[in-house]
């Protein structure tokens, strides 16, 4: 059972986590729309819980079983995938958050907080979205009027790129079967 939080103050979209020692998915009501919400429920759902339930049952399970067989805590497969089912059954199934995501943090590793909200315009014409683009990429840092970033976004274009270049030989229900494994 997936408890289900509905609330205005989340940095992202939507998020799962484990709360009281619940599988709690937490939606960010400001950007939800019928067809995102659909994504994001595959998104979190379809591939973070499926994936993370099966997790519990493998060697690997806790931290120190990660470090025995040298999985790394941000999994590029697992965002990816997740990424991936996002946009899956979509009209137009595009993958440009997730570029934009690379993209802002690349620029924002080499741009003060502003000068990253004035580059983004190019892509990103509505000041609210960018405005929250630049603090995802800019969160964790002490002096945003200096170059740096929280750099965790890249990881979705960079599984999706790693699933999408071995589709034809990944065992798909394996890979949900194995928990959170690259």
């Amino acid at each position: 059972q997936v408890v289900v939080q509905l609330t205005d103050d989340l940095l992202s979209q939507a998020v799962m986590m484990v709360e009281d020692s619940r599988p709690t998915l937490a939606i960010n009501l400001a950007g939800a729309r019928q067809h995102w919400l659909e994504g994001m429920l595959r998104h979190e759902i379809g591939t973070h819980y499926i994936r993370g339930v099966n997790n519990t049952r493998q060697p690997w399970h806790s931290s120190e079983g990660r470090k025995q067989y040298s999985l790394k805590p941000a999994n590029p497969t697992e965002e990816g995938l997740a990424s991936l089912h996002s946009v899956l059954f979509r009209k137009q199934p595009f993958l440009w958050r997730a570029a934009l995501l690379y993209y802002t943090i690349e620029r924002a590793s080499r741009l003060s907080f502003s000068a990253l909200f004035q580059d983004l315009e190019q892509y990103v014409q509505d000041a609210g979205v960018r405005w929250e683009y630049c603090v995802r990429a800019k969160r964790g840092q002490t002096d945003t009027s200096q170059p740096g970033c929280f750099s965790k976004d890249q990881v979705y274009l960079d599984g999706i790129l790693r699933i999408l270049r071995h589709r034809q030989t990944i065992d798909f229900p394996l890979l949900a079967a194995l928990g959170k494994v690259t």
